[in-house]
């Protein structure tokens, strides 16, 4: 079997596991953030109003055209498919650069990607975030090669655009953009080039990027409003991204141990691309630790989650996988080492996707068509731990649900004296057990008929109660 022959197998394989778990999860109901930027993008008139108006960190401006193009009543599959297609090319892209190089390589580096937590689940939502992982590793790849069909104009060229995908999918692409700065300012002092080379590679990598941050800077990121959120620890979320490398979104003790392997797993592999190519591992430290830790330092975000540090994220797991590529071929003791690292890695990220498409971000429809069959009147009568939050998915899901009963959502404070019917109590946190029964200010008591729970990073649990004495 030829060398081009196999890489284009293992190119099938891993591809076809990237296809299956990523349209398996993506089965999963729509959540509150998705709906939220949908409600958004129906806000707007134009698509000018999304980077002019639409000053809202929930606006994601490519994901909020594309929610705006579509329109209101589309099938939720469809507002997420630009996200689910970039998700599969971006694990096609990310071992182009193999097919020069050992099969080990091309293999390691697809693998990881085709299963990584993070690629599956924000390539299944209609959130910026999808996009942001397609323009990550197509931009990592274009300037980690700086030529294609023979070109390097041509790659900068493809290069500026993936940066404005980047720039209209997230702010945290900023990572990537300063990770590549560094690293050419760096190569200014690579004696084997000459100087007017090495300024015409700055000016062309680095200008036309810095031109459409500056410019995304000034019309859309200073004026953003947060939307609001659970106030988190800081450090407690540094921890959870570092075990997020490893396939775990679940805060605890497998957490820390988790972040502390990838910690030193992380620390050889850099150590090893600085030797190889000093500019390309100080930017690669610099779009992985140093801008993320600024932005720490500097806007010190409240709320913080761990999607913020996706860029982060994915970027460790490729320079993992490149490092323990190089020495798979190593016939000593690190070849068996290297292999219960990368099999770690890929198993942990594997048994992330299976729970993400076994558990999904919650189960909405589920509970309001348990709540129509079970419910004694014609018409539901709901209330909720938070109105913002629960009416959205309420309204969102009643109208997309078939064969559910009339509902009327009662606001916090305007409850009737026997109190609603039904009762939902939210929660994010992974580790949540609710009460077996919950008496409001009336005293009236409701009883636990069901709990939908949500796995990874995006949804949320109901836990929903009846009414005990309602008519």
């Amino acid at each position: 079997m030829t060398h081009r022959l196999k890489i284009s197998l293992l190119c099938s394989l891993f591809l076809a596991v990237a296809v299956i778990l990523r349209l398996l999860a993506s089965f999963s109901e729509f959540w509150l953030d998705e709906i939220w930027s949908w409600n958004l993008a129906q806000e707007i008139k134009s698509f000018t109003e999304i980077l002019s108006a639409l000053h809202h960190d929930n606006n994601h401006p490519i994901n909020t055209a594309w929610l705006m193009l579509v329109g209101t009543n589309a099938p939720v599959w469809l507002y997420r498919l630009p996200c689910l297609l970039l998700g599969i090319f971006a694990v096609l892209i990310a071992g182009v650069r193999g097919a020069g190089q050992s099969l080990a390589q091309t293999g390691f580096v697809w693998l990881t990607l085709a299963v990584s937590f993070v690629a599956v689940e924000y390539a299944t939502e209609a959130r910026g975030y999808g996009y942001l992982v397609f323009a990550t590793i197509a931009s990592w790849k274009l300037f980690e090669q700086k030529t294609i069909f023979g070109s390097e104009i041509a790659a900068a060229v493809l290069f500026w655009f993936m940066n404005l995908l980047g720039f209209l999918a997230h702010g945290t692409f900023v990572f990537l953009w300063a990770g590549v700065m560094v690293s050419l300012v760096v190569g200014l002092f690579d004696s084997s080039r000459m100087l007017t080379k090495r300024l015409q590679r700055v000016l062309l990598w680095g200008l036309v990027p810095g031109v459409t941050f500056l410019t995304m800077l000034l019309l859309f990121y200073q004026h953003l409003e947060r939307g609001g959120g659970d106030p988190a620890n800081a450090l407690g979320v540094v921890v959870q991204s570092l075990s997020l490398v490893a396939g775990d979104p679940l805060p605890g003790l497998t957490s820390l141990v988790l972040a502390g392997c990838v910690l030193i797993g992380f620390g050889f592999a850099v150590f090893f691309q600085l030797k190889q190519s000093f500019s390309m591992g100080l930017g690669n430290l610099t779009a992985i630790v140093f801008a993320p830790a600024l932005m720490l330092l500097v806007l010190k975000p409240d709320p913080l989650y761990p999607r913020y540090f996706l860029i982060p994220i994915l970027l460790s797991q490729l320079i993992l996988a490149e490092y323990c590529s190089q020495f798979w071929s190593v016939k000593d003791w690190k070849r068996p080492v290297v292999l219960i690292l990368f099999v770690g890695l890929c198993a942990g990220n594997l048994l992330g996707d299976l729970n993400l498409i076994r558990i999904g971000r919650g189960g909405y429809s589920r509970a309001l068509q348990m709540m129509s069959n079970q419910s004694r009147q014609p018409l539901i009568l709901i209330g909720s731990d938070h109105d913002f939050r629960n009416r959205l998915l309420l309204d969102f899901h009643h109208r997309r649900t078939a064969g559910i009963k009339p509902a009327d959502y009662v606001l916090e404070g305007r409850w009737p004296p026997q109190g609603p019917e039904w009762v939902i109590l939210h929660e994010v946190a992974t580790d949540f057990v609710p009460p077996a029964s919950l008496r409001d200010a009336a005293g009236n008591f409701y009883e636990l008929r069901t709990v939908e729970q949500y796995y990874g990073l995006s949804g949320m649990h109901w836990a929903i109660y009846h009414n005990r004495g309602y008519p």
